[in-house]
């Protein structure tokens, strides 16, 4: 429904004539007559109808206008797309989406987003602002903004393509097989609405439109979505990190749940795209980990990137400084009372791991998208985390030592309740089997 325009003005002949003659008094005193006989309120009259007329085309915006403010709103070369009434709103609505995309860095949450889109080799980001984390770090700073940039890791699984739930709209790439196994995939026959496919792991699904580039958009599967939802748009997934192989296996990446000719192991080499990826690790679950894209040749480093990214859409007084974050090392040691049925190197191995992965920058945090920056690091908490690892009966003692002794954080009491992170740094642990020591449940 589309919304009501305002009226910007409703004075009509009668009010703009009353009007006039509420003032004659106030300007002109000795004029006494105002009858319309009166030359002078003839005038008037005159000129109330012409300005209603006035006010009558301010409501009303001539096309020539609008194509006019368009052309203003996308620069001098654009043009429309058609000249009747269907394609002008067509016009305005790719307008307007493209107003309201994000292209200028004036809110922290613009920084962090653009930032991320600058490169794919960013992990995450933090903006920080009235600081300048190339000079100060701790001083105010009116003007200045920092921006935190987490690259990727090298080697490290950028994204993790489980077999997905395929909801929305699935692009076909034409006609096809009789299961939807991933991107692309091509049909035995062409499907019409209100045909159904099944989708391992999902379901039956019903087809419910077909474009006319291919894509096909089903309802969604039930919990997911209301019915008939284009939840998610499948086609144009970069490849990257983690892809589920679905078994057995294509000589390309094609996407999700791809099987391939033969088994892969680590060391093989995969053909993702335009590039060539190694086989890191193979999971339990048939999980390849690739290598990192190759460093294109002569393409700056991440930071540098953002950075050329982000300059040309900052505010003109707005100094911006993007640096990789700070890191505080904390040491942690453990002490833990475990079942009599435990094995000390497992069950150490286990401790060092869990504390490893909930402090790590990457899938660390209660939500797993990384330790927070400036985050501090509680000693409660590290009791709770340790207490829930399988084997452990109970934590006697839990101790955090960070690389600068005035970081601890005390309670009342002077006891040591955690260690303080500042805002523009993260958490680097120290922990070793040899930090954990392990007494066995007596009785």
């Amino acid at each position: 429904m589309p919304i009501p325009l305002p009226n910007l003005d409703d004075r009509r002949f009668a009010d703009l004539v009353a009007e006039a003659r509420a003032m004659i008094p106030r300007y002109a005193p000795e004029w006494t007559n105002h009858n319309p006989s009166d030359p002078g309120i003839t005038l008037v009259e005159l000129f109330a109808w012409l300005t209603e007329q006035l006010l009558y085309r301010v409501n009303l915006v001539p096309d020539a206008s609008t194509l006019a403010c368009l052309r203003l709103l996308n620069g001098p070369e654009w043009r429309p797309s058609g000249t009747d009434a269907e394609a002008m709103a067509r016009d305005i609505q790719a307008t307007v989406r493209q107003l309201r995309a994000r292209d200028r860095l004036v809110s922290c949450e613009d920084f962090e987003a653009l930032a991320l889109e600058a490169d794919p080799r960013v992990a995450r980001t933090r903006c920080l602002p009235r600081r300048n984390l190339e000079m100060e770090a701790e001083r105010d700073q009116p003007g200045h903004v920092s921006l935190l940039v987490l690259p990727q890791p090298d080697g490290g699984a950028v994204s993790r393509l489980r077999p997905a739930a395929l909801s929305g709209t699935v692009h076909t790439a034409g006609e096809s097989s009789t299961a939807l196994a991933g991107l692309g995939t091509r049909f035995r026959h062409e499907l019409i609405p209100g045909d159904e496919i099944n989708l391992p792991g999902v379901g039956t699904r019903r087809v419910q439109a077909i474009a006319s580039d291919g894509a096909l958009t089903l309802d969604a599967p039930a919990g997911i979505a209301a019915p008939g939802v284009a939840a998610s748009r499948l086609d144009r997934i970069p490849l990257s990190g983690t892809a589920n192989t679905g078994g057995i296996l294509s000589a390309t990446l094609q996407g999700v749940g791809t099987n391939f000719l033969a088994q892969l192991g680590e060391g093989d080499t995969l053909r993702v795209g335009e590039e060539s990826r190694l086989v890191t690790a193979v999971g339990s679950d048939t999980g390849l980990t690739l290598d990192q894209p190759l460093q294109v040749p002569g393409r700056p480093e991440p930071l540098d990137e953002v950075r050329a990214f982000l300059e040309p859409r900052r505010l003109l007084t707005t100094q911006l400084s993007v640096v990789g974050p700070r890191y505080l090392s904390v040491e942690v040691r453990v002490r833990v009372v475990s079942a009599s049925d435990q094995v000390e190197a497992s069950l150490k191995r286990r401790v060092v791991e869990t504390v490893a992965q909930r402090l790590d920058p990457y899938r660390g945090g209660a939500g797993g998208a990384g330790w927070p920056f400036g985050r501090p690091v509680f000693v409660s908490e590290l009791y709770e985390l340790l207490e829930g690892i399988p084997g452990i009966d109970h934590v006697p003692g839990v101790e955090v030592i960070p690389a600068a002794p005035d970081r601890l954080l005390r309670d009342g009491a002077g006891r040591i309740i955690g260690v303080d992170v500042r805002a523009y740094e993260l958490v680097h642990l120290i922990l070793t089997p040899a930090g954990v020591e392990v007494e066995r449940l007596s009785g």
